[in-house]
């Protein structure tokens, strides 16, 4: 099997998916560093920089729960449209709130429009290039997510601490993205139909569980990674702003590259592998002056995750918006659980970091070896 090139509206599909994959990278990643600055300027304490984590997360679950429980509504592209418009109204609020409250909210509905968009064109990727090399079509989506996530921390950078700027350029760029929304071929609803009537795999559970330990640990890694280096190995700001550019870098390159293994390797030995490679990772970091190499690591070993149980859940049938509904739904809650749980746990003792890291990817290769070897037998 080999990747050719799609017809007219597969590329639309394809273009406005890549697009729209590069905003939402580029507005999750900018909330670490650009927390800070907006809680300073609405005259909030530091302990609530979190509440837009949160707030991202919750806009996100909403509509990924909603589409889990009725996904025989959301694969027309209205979906498509509905996320876009969300966004932007999103940025909008935020662009212009005078209050928390209103970030929050703001921030609320920049997540509904991501957590959906998430859902519909990996669905929708699956299911129109099923046959024509699907794997690197997931990769290749995932990784325009990967370029959005270097580029995001980077616009805040050059700020200047002016955290209304950042905002005003994902608006535009939400604004000018827009009408790829609004053309974007829609699903055949003979095919919606036959959907909602096929029983899904019991493995597709399985699966959710393995993304949302994914997902959970890939948010806690960059969450405690900056303290973990300045702290116990005693960096300055700038090597750890460098090693954190390192990490997505090598993300992006991975989530790229992963495309053409996709095309000859299974998912569930990509995810074991890319695990064992971040068990590793982990390990090195937890030893002076590997820190480095050891976070470079598990950047590689993240990229190609996410894309390969897409491509593994919607291979099992012919469900593919209802089957990444379900696998989605697990990261929408360990996205918020997890860094909080890391938190109470580990306090101030950010030694403890790269072993709890360890232990969830250990879990990760262990669970995608067990799914691998197991039937796919359909739902009762």
């Amino acid at each position: 099997m080999s990747l050719h090139l799609p017809p007219r509206p597969a590329s639309l599909l394809a273009l406005s998916g890549f697009l729209w994959f590069v905003l939402m990278g580029m507005s999750v990643t900018m909330t670490g560093p650009i927390s800070s600055l907006m809680s300073s300027g609405l005259g909030q304490p530091s302990s609530n920089e979190s509440q837009i984590g949160v707030a991202l997360f919750t806009g996100s679950a909403i509509i990924v729960g909603l589409n889990g429980f009725f996904s025989h509504w959301f694969t027309g592209r209205w979906v498509a449209r509905y996320c876009a418009v969300a966004f932007i109204a999103g940025a909008t609020v935020i662009w212009t709130a005078q209050s928390w409250t209103q970030l929050l909210l703001g921030y609320g509905l920049i997540g509904l429009g991501n957590g959906g968009n998430s859902f519909w064109y990996n669905a929708e990727i699956a299911r129109v290039f099923r046959d024509r090399g699907v794997g690197a079509w997931l990769s290749a989506l995932n990784g325009f997510w990967a370029v959005g996530a270097m580029t995001g921390p980077l616009l805040v950078g050059q700020s200047g601490g002016a955290w209304r700027w950042p905002v005003q350029v994902i608006w535009a760029l939400g604004l000018a993205c827009l009408v790829f929304a609004w053309i974007v071929p829609a699903p055949p609803p003979k095919e919606a139909q036959e959907e909602a009537r096929e029983a899904l795999p019991r493995k597709t559970y399985g699966l959710m569980v393995l993304l949302g330990l994914y997902v959970g640990v890939e948010i806690t890694t960059l969450t405690f990674m900056s303290r973990h280096l300045m702290q116990v190995h005693e960096m300055t700001l700038a090597t750890v702003s460098a090693i954190a550019s390192s990490l997505w870098f090598a993300f992006m390159i991975a989530r790229f590259g992963s495309g053409a293994i996709a095309l000859r390797v299974h998912p569930s030995r990509i995810v074991a592998g890319a695990a064992v490679l971040a068990v590793v990772g982990a390990f090195l970091t937890s030893h002076p002056g590997l820190g480095w190499i050891g976070y470079v690591m598990i950047g590689v070993a993240m990229g190609p995750v996410f894309p390969s149980v897409i491509q593994w859940g919607t291979s099992m049938g012919h469900a593919p918006h209802r089957s990444t509904a379900i696998m989605v739904l697990g990261p929408c809650f360990t996205g918020v659980a997890f860094p909080a749980l890391v938190s109470a746990g580990m306090a101030t003792r950010y030694e403890q970091l790269p072993w709890i890291v360890l232990a969830v990817h250990a879990c990760i290769a262990v669970g995608a070896l067990a799914l691998g070897t197991s039937r796919a037998e359909p739902a009762s």
